[in-house]
């Protein structure tokens, strides 16, 4: 369902494109099984051939939004943190990113929320246990020197990440949910990254914790 949209077409790629912002829009208001393939083919203005050309169904649809939205926020969250050098420059890179996707793609953010919960996630376990995968191992790999050293604390990948994404998680979707009166959910990355350095802290760990740049 993930394609590599650089050998599509121009053309290709734009109304792709189009169908998937369309069916994001449906699914927000109406959810994946009020919606219709006839609504998603009105609103991005695609012809039946075009949607079932590039897509076998809505619920391929959905699946392919849902996969390609978490791969785009993996890929950014991992060159963040590749970027960063101290343990607490990676720490706040991960929450940073994290809470930085949600504020500029809301809907998205939203969806991926929801599509975590939906039954259509089972029809593409695979794929998407391969995504988490790759990404959990790749993230941690740029933990582990600082784990080594004693900068952080000896803990395995699920409490890692439950530490550094777990609150911003919490915010980021109170805040996309309309849960909160937050304003601006960035204005959080330094409290969050701060809490988070400090629960996994080792005795080793006074690194220095310049921040780095954010675009």
């Amino acid at each position: 369902m993930i394609v590599n949209t650089k050998k599509l077409r121009p053309g290709t790629q734009r109304r792709r494109r189009e169908i998937l912002d369309a069916a994001l829009e449906c699914f927000l208001k109406q959810g994946v099984e009020g919606s219709s393939i006839e609504q998603i083919r009105k609103i991005s203005g695609a012809s039946h051939g075009s949607i079932y050309h590039l897509f076998e169904s809505k619920n391929e649809i959905a699946c392919t939004l849902f996969l390609e939205g978490v791969a785009r926020y993996q890929e950014h969250m991992l060159e963040r943190v590749q970027f960063a050098e101290t343990a607490f420059e990676k720490i706040r890179a991960m929450i940073h990113t994290h809470l930085q996707y949600s504020h500029d793609n809301p809907q998205l953010s939203l969806y991926l929320s929801r599509m975590g919960l939906s039954d259509l996630i089972d029809t593409i376990e695979v794929q998407y246990h391969e995504l988490r995968k790759q990404f959990v191992v790749e993230v941690f790999s740029e933990f582990k020197p600082f784990i080594k050293r004693g900068e952080i604390l000896d803990v395995n990948e699920t409490y890692l990440f439950a530490q550094i994404t777990g609150p911003c998680s919490q915010l980021a979707r109170a805040w996309v949910t309309r849960q909160t009166r937050i304003g601006d959910i960035l204005d959080y990355t330094e409290q969050l990254a701060e809490h988070a350095w400090n629960s996994l802290k080792g005795d080793a760990g006074l690194s220095s914790r310049r921040p780095i740049p954010f675009d």
